[in-house]
């Protein structure tokens, strides 16, 4: 690089509207300085203060830097508070000299801080994301956050410590530079609180990462990050984190016990599929009562099984948390946010939802419909399985079109897999229709009773139906199977229940 010094008391020549940026340097050997240097458009000065650089020839494709001559070669106050005086008209980028940046950084940031309304403008950095700012190359860093939706421009309370741009409008508005500031850290809050009591705004280039020095840099996020999930700020983080870090996933699994049915499979499927065929960081929480070879295939998938005791005590949360089913309690609602940052439910039908002598009374009929608007109003996407259960939702106004979509759902047969053979009861030699499912009464259990009596008696059929499915406590057709099944013997010599079958049995 080619040095041009600048005496106390000397200013720039610059216009209205052009851009200066600032690196203030602590130390002999800034270690952004070369990125600096390197990644900012040559037409733009670039002034240095605090540090003394040597004359390089050439090295920087002949990049000419601007060097604030002084006594000790430090960033001081009188330096920083005369900022103004020494690049004249300019709008200013105050940046710490041990920042890295991206290619293409300054454009990023002035476009973030281009509205009239806007005082400072300030990008991404490592704490913002709850991680360190050593380790990865920061420009990946800022690849990986570049890719993802942008342009929120989520307002914050106070600029980022290392990097802001602030207009020359904003410096007039605001009274000027803060004369007592001796840091950048400290010039950044200062400017800051003035641009909000003047009635501007102070936004995040969430499109742009720029990583910090440790060693200069506080490691810490603003402190003015918020509670509520629900507000821009707060969303755009979590993107970016997901981004950076790579995207993680918590399935509730718990349904996964001995009991077997659609749901279940539809669970385990799930989970199969994300770790065999994406880069997903994926953890599934189970019950107590899970089979230690369900539990054994999915950790043999790449997933992180943990139990729900261990999720209750506490577990990193992941940056969604999928439930694959209905929220039938308080409790699984508290569950999803304890695993997980944004929630995801895949709400099977309305069938509990409609159907009172699903549950045990009334008022718990009650407790469903209220825990079911519940679930829903607070999820941030709800996925269905048909268009019939998406326009069944609708109609009763229980979740916005927006945040819904149809999905399916897929059966993936492992044909490798080792079959445990048929269950006991299973007919042998003759055919039989199969009847696969628990016996709620939406499963038409004696419908398929009433047609295997009559395949019987008017076809001379001489199969069997055989019913393989557990029996819920409510709902049950299982009173109803019995009457019929007792009125008459062809009818119950034609029916097999074999009662619950374990998942093994079902693919056999």
């Amino acid at each position: 690089m080619i040095v041009r010094w600048l005496d106390p008391g000397d200013a720039l020549a610059t216009e209205r509207d052009q851009l200066v940026v600032c690196v203030l340097c602590d130390g002999d050997s800034p270690s952004g300085l070369e990125l600096l240097v390197e990644r900012t458009p040559a037409e733009i000065p670039l002034l240095l203060l605090g540090h003394r650089p040597q004359n390089r020839g050439q090295s920087s494709a002949g990049r000419e830097v601007i060097a604030l001559r002084g006594p000790d070669d430090r960033p001081s106050a009188s330096a920083l508070a005369g900022l103004p005086t020494i690049t004249g008209a300019a709008d200013l980028v105050l940046i710490d000299g041990g920042a890295r940046v991206p290619p293409g950084w300054v454009s990023r940031l002035v476009t973030a801080g281009s509205d009239p309304g806007v005082g400072t403008a300030s990008p991404l950095y490592g704490p913002m994301l709850a991680e360190h700012a050593s380790g990865a190359d920061p420009s990946e860093r800022d690849r990986r956050v570049g890719a993802k939706p942008g342009g929120l421009r989520p307002r914050v309370r106070g600029a980022a410590p290392h990097c802001l741009h602030v207009a020359r409008r904003t410096l007039e508005l605001i009274g000027g530079f803060p004369a007592d500031a001796r840091t950048l850290a400290q010039a950044s809050a200062e400017i800051s609180e003035r641009c909000l009591r003047v009635g501007l705004v102070n936004v995040l280039a969430d499109d742009l990462y720029v990583g910090a020095d440790p060693e200069t840099v506080p490691a810490r996020g603003p402190a003015d990050v918020p509670l509520d999930e629900r507000t821009p700020l707060t969303r755009m983080l979590r993107v970016a984190q997901a981004a950076v870090e790579g995207l993680s996933v918590t399935i509730d699994a718990r349904s996964l016990g001995p009991g077997v049915g659609g749901t279940q499979r539809y669970t385990f499927e799930l989970a199969m599929a994300l770790a065999r065929h994406t880069d997903l960081q994926l953890r599934a929480v189970t019950a107590h009562d899970i089979e230690p070879g369900v539990a054994g295939e999915l950790q043999g998938a790449g997933v992180d099984v943990i139990s729900y005791e261990q999720a209750v005590v506490g577990v990193k949360r992941s940056h969604i948390v999928h439930r694959p089913q209905q929220v039938f309690s308080l409790g699984d609602l508290n569950l999803m946010s304890l695993l997980g940052q944004r929630s995801v439910i895949t709400h099977v039908d309305l069938i509990a939802y409609h159907n009172p002598s699903y549950h045990a009374d009334a008022a718990a009929f009650a407790d469903h419909r209220w825990i079911t608007r519940q679930a829903l109003a607070v999820a941030d996407r709800v996925t269905f399985l048909s268009e019939h259960s998406l326009r069944d939702a609708l109609s009763e106004d229980l979740i916005d079109p927006e945040d819904c979509e149809v999905i399916g759902a897929a059966v993936l047969l492992n044909e490798g897999a080792q079959r445990p053979g048929l269950p006991e009861g299973i007919p042998r030699g003759r055919p039989y229709i199969l009847c696969l499912g628990s016996d709620y009464r939406h499963k038409n259990r004696v419908f398929a009773i009433a047609v295997a009596a009559a395949l019987r008696r008017d076809q001379g059929w001489t199969g069997q139906l055989v019913l393989a499915g557990g029996h819920v406590q409510y709902g049950s057709s299982r009173e109803d199977e019995q009457q019929l099944m007792a009125a008459s013997a062809d009818v119950r010599e034609a029916v097999t229940d074999l009662g619950l079958v374990s998942e093994g049995q079902r693919s056999s």
